[in-house]
């Protein structure tokens, strides 16, 4: 499979999921959080645009925790100096990934079927795919689609861009932008 090929599907059904949740769990803490969120990501897959999604993630996700758990044993490497760089370069990669495969979505409903801690369940209507979105108070912070973890997909994904590299984290920045 192509580099980030498996997490095309992920990032698809992402997009599918972000419909609003039912109103069965908003004594869930993190149920308006995911609702919010959905509608965001929904608006930035209508228009297709890698800026919009940008903005989704900037208001709904805790993108620089996603970042430095997707960078992994590798964050060592990277100087303290390029953190911010990396960041910025991480939320533009999955911003236009989202949006290269938002076409043609439609985005069914999601329905909050329970809270655990910190993970707020839902269920994809009328398919009922379950979808668990990982929270830190308001702010996403993982997303379970399909047993797959969102963090640790791109973990792989970025150790092998780093491998592939050669371990040069500029040449790895590189291949970000």
């Amino acid at each position: 499979m192509r580099p980030f090929g498996y997490l095309l599907p992920v990032l698809a059904l992402l997009l599918v999921i972000a419909g609003a949740p039912a109103e069965a769990a908003r004594s869930c803490a993190g149920a308006p959080a995911v609702e919010k969120a959905s509608r965001g990501f929904l608006a930035a897959a209508r228009t297709k645009s890698p800026a919009a999604f940008s903005r989704a993630l900037r208001r709904h996700v805790d993108i620089r925790r996603i970042a430095f758990y997707a960078l992994g044993r590798y964050r060592k490497k990277l100087p303290r100096t390029q953190y911010r760089r990396f960041v910025t370069l991480t939320q533009k990669y999955i911003a236009r990934k989202l949006a290269k495969f938002s076409g043609g979505i439609g985005g069914g409903a999601v329905e909050v079927v329970r809270c655990r801690r910190n993970v707020v369940e839902t269920r994809i209507r009328p398919r009922g795919d379950r979808v668990l979105w990982r929270m830190s108070g308001r702010r996403i912070v993982d997303v379970n689609i399909s047993n797959m973890w969102l963090g640790q997909v791109l973990r792989d994904h970025f150790a092998n861009l780093i491998r592939s590299t050669g371990g040069d984290m500029n040449a790895f920045l590189a291949r970000l932008k």
